[in-house]
Parts: C-alpha cells; sequence; structure tokens
C-alpha cells in the first residue's frame, strides 16, 4: 500500500489530504489532521507493507511493515553523490547504480512476464 499526504488551506485553514493507493484500490480523503490518528482511523490493522516517506506518523507501523518510497531515497543518494567528500560522492554513485539495476532488473521481470 502506497501512502502520502499533502497539505492545502481550505477556507483559510490548514487541512491534509491523505492518499493510500495499492494494485486494487484508493483512497482519497481529506482530514484536518496530519498525525497517526488518521492512519489509524483508515489503516485499522493492517497488516501489509507500506510504502511512505519518513514522516512520523508511519511509526505505528512495525520496521519490517514499512518500505521507504524509492523517490525518496534516490533523492538522498543522488544528494549524497554530490558530496565534496569523495568517498561520500562515492557511495552516492554507487548507490544510484544500485538502485538503476534494481528497477532496470525489474521492468524486465514484469515485462517478461506481460509479453
Amino acid at each position: 500500500m502506497n501512502s502520502d499526504e499533502t497539505g492545502h488551506n481550505r477556507d483559510g485553514k490548514n487541512q491534509w489530504m491523505w492518499g493510500f493507493i495499492s494494485n486494487t484500490a484508493a483512497h482519497f480523503s481529506i482530514h484536518a489532521s496530519r498525525g497517526k490518528k488518521v492512519l489509524r482511523a483508515i489503516m485499522g490493522d493492517f497488516k501489509n507493507i507500506v510504502v511512505s516517506d519518513r514522516y512520523a506518523a508511519y511509526n505505528i507501523f512495525d520496521s519490517d511493515q514499512r518500505q521507504m518510497c524509492w523517490a525518496h531515497l534516490k533523492r538522498d543518494f543522488t544528494k549524497l553523490s554530490e558530496k565534496e567528500n569523495k568517498i561520500i560522492a562515492r557511495i552516492g554513485k554507487n548507490l544510484l547504480k544500485s538502485e538503476s539495476a534494481i528497477f532496470k532488473m525489474m521492468n524486465t521481470s514484469v515485462l517478461s512476464l506481460t509479453i
């Protein structure tokens, strides 16, 4: 289940649109809170994998249920690759290469399943 939330102003009040998307369903709702109470109310006793950013509200899920969003990880790897420290930059570049290889392999597997 992929999950994200984004803030917006409605009639002068901050509100949050939450999105929950899986392969078979999508749920969007607007709440006055960005807190974990919203996650608990919507997700209940969800036991599968949750893909999200590092926002602390998602800590209600066990670490073995959490997958960090690849877009966020890729941004982190890019920042590391641009560091002046050559060792850190090399680590960042290697992480970017690994990320690229993982997605290439995944996309190849998906394509072979659909052909």
